[in-house]
């Protein structure tokens, strides 16, 4: 989570560096974020394997319980495309083979940010608290009072 928080707010990121590491946080981000928000522990299709991004988002949220609103880029409209986008590109990535390893290395830098600021949206969209309670664990302030 820190790593996709500090790619975001890198003005020059490393782009060549992130592409090695960003797509397999990302993934593993929302899907333990998921699997907390909607406690699931294993896979609807498996119940050896916990729920991958793809479980959440064809067989567990209900898109159209979702909230009308709108966080960033995410909307309740868009939530599902914008996941499955998400899931297309970090599932290639981040699970590749040898013969992928030619192409692999290649996500545009555009689309680097887009998903990786789409994947803190979403998690704001499905739960604000968590996102405010992460950003100060990563980015505490320090709050002094005087009691007397």
């Amino acid at each position: 989570l820190e790593g996709i928080m500090s790619f975001i707010s890198n003005e020059d990121p490393n782009y060549e560096e992130a592409r090695k590491f960003l797509p397999n946080y990302i993934r593993r981000v929302l899907e333990t974020f998921f699997g907390f928000k909607y406690a699931k522990l294993s896979s609807t299709r498996n119940q050896n394997q916990s729920p991958g991004l793809n479980d959440f988002i064809n067989d567990i949220i209900n898109f159209e319980s979702l909230p009308d609103k709108a966080v960033g880029n995410i909307s309740k409209t868009n939530v599902k495309s914008k996941l499955s986008n998400i899931n297309k590109i970090c599932d290639a990535y981040s699970h590749g083979n040898m013969q992928q390893l030619n192409e692999s290395n290649f996500i545009p830098d555009e689309t680097l940010r887009e998903i990786a600021t789409d994947t803190l949206d979403i998690i704001e969209f499905f739960d604000s608290m968590h996102k405010e309670n992460f950003e100060k664990l990563i980015n505490p302030t320090v709050v002094t009072e005087t009691t007397e």
